[in-house]
């Protein structure tokens, strides 16, 4: 009976708002469980003249964790959050960044939907830098004792394209991997060899944001 969100606050003496984990119970009755404000000594604000400085677009819940996992295009960060403590468990990429990025390993830049699909191991659809000017899906191995993040696989569209809002990637549990390529109006399946196995493209004039993989739409 508990639903969780991405919620928007303001802090005096900032002109910008950040974005915190609510928790809302079915009575309407909210529980802050993180807040980017409670942590501006690893997460500074960008210098913005106003707007959402974290500009969180990413959040997904991990009962084995118990852990809540955000993305925050902004800062080109992702954090970890423990949902009891409300406590940083770590950060990867941008300001915040708490990890080494092995050699070879390129840093994520403006990054949205993401899969933690196993111990350590997350996929990102990467929305990438302008200047780029091509999105990606990247998968990276955490080693969280000795802090360093690999790479350990990406696939890049061909021909490439930019997707500059939204994008989803997904695991699946026969080793491909879903990906969105949200304003593009396409979705591919594709091998760990990056094969595309097939694909499906709309003309409908809207990106397509999150999707899900299931079996069938009536039940077993």
């Amino acid at each position: 009976g508990t639903i969780v969100g991405i919620v928007l606050q303001d802090r005096k003496g900032f002109n910008q708002v950040a974005d915190s984990i609510q928790e809302i119970t079915h009575t309407g009755e909210m529980t802050e469980i993180f807040t980017a404000w409670d942590h501006m000594d690893l997460l500074s604000p960008t210098q913005l003249e106003g707007g959402n400085w974290t500009h969180a677009n990413a959040l997904d819940y991990y009962p084995d964790e118990d852990a809540y996992y955000m993305a925050m295009k902004q800062l080109h960060t992702m954090v970890k959050v423990d949902r009891s403590t409300g406590e940083l468990d770590w950060a990867i990429g941008g300001e915040g960044n708490m990890f080494e990025w092995a050699e070879g390993t390129e840093p994520l830049t403006m990054h949205h939907q993401f899969h933690a699909y196993a111990d350590n191991r997350l996929v990102v659809f990467e929305n990438g830098d302008p200047s780029r000017g091509y999105s990606m899906a990247r998968e990276f191995e955490l080693d969280t004792v000795n802090m360093t993040a690999t790479e350990v696989w990406s696939y890049v569209r061909e021909p490439s394209v930019y997707v500059f809002a939204k994008g989803d990637v997904e695991r699946l549990s026969n080793g491909n991997t879903l990906v969105t390529w949200s304003s593009s109006g396409e979705i591919q399946e594709v091998t760990p060899d990056n094969e595309v196995v097939w694909q499906v493209n709309t003309d409908l004039g809207s990106a397509i944001t999150f999707i899900d993989r299931v079996e069938s739409l009536y039940g077993e």
